[in-house]
């Protein structure tokens, strides 16, 4: 009875194998093209990602019942056989089909790492301070969010995954003499991306999400900013960042008193302007005075009456 029940089991496997098959390189198909829109991969992993992988695997073992290029049926009496090398043929094959699928199980890993580690530790301990945070900072910043991943499954958390090795080669750069360069080899896309990053973190280098469009930006190692420089889509003439820069504009003249009467003497002073109360080079020796006066309030230099009494002049 037991027997006949395993019969009749792998009858139904043989018989959907093949849709198995299908569905298996239609979703490699998927990943691979995925991964080739990865500026890392575009020019090194274009002749080695997606379809054709699973097919050639699969060609490799000889016992079929029904077998195409791009159709598999195995035969109920081949997995049942006792023959030795069948036997050592359906190893190696399964060994084969498991290596390739855990190449991309562990790329889809790496992925879906970026989309939920990184983001995790960038937004909330990396950007929570709005500002660059000193080394001391950062580390501090780095063991918190350790100990709040504990429990996050392996994917979820930051990491490297697999090895990497380092060596030093000569090379030469076009129209440049030889230079003595770091030469790096990552296994896999996680590990590149680990190492990167924190290289980077160091450096100042820090990708950024974008607090009007949301989408994250690089913040190369100058000015730390909340806005990206990607145009607007119903303004072309302007950014995120203009944006970011008349909603901080707006967030100080409505909060601090030194900006509210700043913004408030500027409209008054622009206005008798444009009445023609002002000349042109009235006005720009009053603007340039008027941020002198604004920088010595915010500084305490300027008592708050007497800065207010004079910007009003």
């Amino acid at each position: 009875m037991k027997r006949e029940w395993i019969c009749k089991d792998r009858t139904y496997y043989c018989d959907a194998y093949d849709s198995y098959v299908q569905e298996a390189q239609n979703l490699f198909y998927r990943i691979g093209n995925l991964a080739l829109k990865i500026p890392v991969y575009k020019k090194h992993l274009r002749d080695v990602t997606g379809i054709p992988w699973l097919v050639e695997t699969l060609n490799k073992f000889s016992y079929w019942y029904d077998a195409t290029d791009e159709h598999f049926e195995p035969d109920v009496r081949t997995l049942e056989s006792d023959d030795p090398n069948i036997v050592l043929e359906i190893k190696k094959l399964n060994k084969r089909i498991g290596n390739l699928f855990d190449e991309y199980i562990f790329f889809a890993y790496d992925l879906i790492r970026v989309q939920r580690g990184y983001t995790d530790l960038l937004d909330h301990y990396v950007h929570t301070r709005s500002r660059y945070l000193s080394e001391r900072e950062l580390a501090e910043a780095y063991r918190s969010y350790l100990d709040g991943v504990k429990q996050k499954k392996d994917y979820e958390r930051v990491a490297g995954t697999s090895m990497m090795t380092m060596s030093y080669e000569p090379y030469r750069f076009p129209g440049e003499p030889d230079k003595l360069c770091e030469s790096f080899l990552f296994d896999s896309l996680g590990t590149f991306l680990y190492v990167d990053f924190f290289r980077g973190l160091r450096l100042n280098h820090i990708p950024k999400r974008c607090d009007n469009c949301g989408k994250y930006f690089l913040i190369a190692g100058g000015k730390y900013n909340n806005y990206c420089e990607r145009v607007l889509k119903d303004d072309p003439d302007k950014t995120c960042r203009d944006i970011g820069a008349r909603r901080k504009y707006d967030e100080k003249c409505k909060d601090d008193p030194v900006w509210l009467a700043y913004n408030r003497a500027y409209k008054t002073h622009y206005a008798r302007y444009m009445k023609k109360k002002m000349t042109a080079a009235q006005f720009e020796q009053w603007s340039r005075q008027a941020v002198e006066w604004r920088n010595a309030a915010e500084a305490g230099k300027l008592p708050q009456e007497e800065y207010e009494r004079i910007i009003k002049e």
